[in-house]
């Protein structure tokens, strides 16, 4: 049986000498064979249909993505009038850096920057590129504070204070508008904690006296031309009156639109200085004489002729005149 097996093997695949190899089929099997030069091809087979090898495609350099430019980093102090002083600076360093990189602000007050082409991050000082503060320019004497946050910030002194702003509380501006009756609407803030420090009374020789405060505000009063608006938030000092109360009735928005639509602002030294000026309002500062002969060279810096931006809308009185003379600047804020 074995013989007969082998004999039909040697029929179907042909004898060859010692050495040579066996003709194989087409199989794959086969044609590992072949290749590894163990078997020859079959005569008898068909041709088979080879594949011609895809030439190589050309190597093509894929260009590095180059990482996204970091964003420019600004702040200035903390507070809300800070934040106001700010806005003119960032718009124009949105404008400087359009192509090239985008600027984020470190505030408080998000609502401030409300139409500006950059992004708001929580009041930070970690990695600032641009310090935008007027601490470093206390000692000039030609120069604003406003200017001075310029110098720090590197952009020109001449740059516009002034915020475009539509009015978003339409209903409110309104309302007030109706109390109002044809009189000019003038905002009040006084006899709160200067630089917003009640805990720890930081600049509370900023504060004018109650008596000064108040007779300048009965002098606009009795003129009969006005609608007294007061506004602010936090702790009361010292009471203030007035025919129109919003304290701690206001959000940041509604107290940007009233800065934009009212007729006039009077107050303490605070964040109503940059809210008049930025919109070009006529403005009545109190001013503590006690802070002017301070023993803190900081607080002695904080004078009418640096702080106030705009010497043709902005007038101070200070605590210590007579009533004729708070009576004349009173007189001239009227007849703006």
């Amino acid at each position: 049986m074995l013989l007969v097996a082998l004999k039909k093997f040697t029929d179907s695949v042909g004898t060859y000498p010692q050495g040579s190899h066996f003709r194989v089929s087409s199989s794959a099997y086969g044609r590992e064979l072949i290749q590894k030069g163990l078997a020859a091809p079959d005569p008898s087979a068909p041709p088979q249909r080879v594949s011609p090898t895809p030439p190589a495609l050309p190597r093509v350099a894929v260009p590095k993505r180059s990482p996204p430019p970091r964003p420019l980093r600004v702040r200035g102090a903390s507070g809300l009038g800070d934040s106001l002083y700010l806005r003119p600076i960032i718009e124009h360093l949105v404008a400087e850096n359009a192509e090239s990189r985008p600027v984020h602000v470190m505030s408080d007050y998000p609502q401030v920057f409300d139409g500006v082409n950059a992004t708001v991050l929580r009041f930070n000082k970690m990695q600032i590129d641009v310090i935008a503060h007027y601490a470093s320019g206390k000692s000039r004497a030609c120069t604003t504070q406003f200017q001075d946050m310029c110098i720090a910030a590197g952009v020109p002194t001449d740059l516009p204070l002034i915020i475009e702003w539509p009015v978003k509380n339409r209903e409110l501006i309104e309302r007030v508008e109706r109390i109002a009756d044809g009189r000019r609407i003038v905002l009040v803030h006084g006899g709160r904690p200067p630089m917003d420090r009640a805990l720890d009374h930081m600049g509370m020789e900023l504060l004018p006296r109650r008596e000064e405060f108040q007779k300048t505000i009965d002098m606009l009063h009795q003129s009969g031309e006005c609608l007294l608006v007061k506004v602010g938030k936090g702790k009361q000092l010292y009471p203030v009156t007035a025919e129109l109360d919003l304290s701690d009735k206001t959000s940041v928005y509604d107290l940007m639109d009233l800065g934009r639509s009212c007729d006039g602002i009077v107050g303490q030294c605070s964040f109503v200085v940059p809210l008049a000026e930025v919109f070009v309002k006529p403005l009545l500062v109190v001013w503590a004489a006690k802070s002017l002969r301070s023993s803190h060279t900081f607080m002695r810096a904080i004078t009418p002729e640096k702080i106030l931006h705009r010497k043709s809308t902005s007038r101070y009185v200070i605590d210590n005149w007579n009533d004729q003379q708070i009576r004349g600047v009173v007189d001239a804020f009227l007849d703006f």
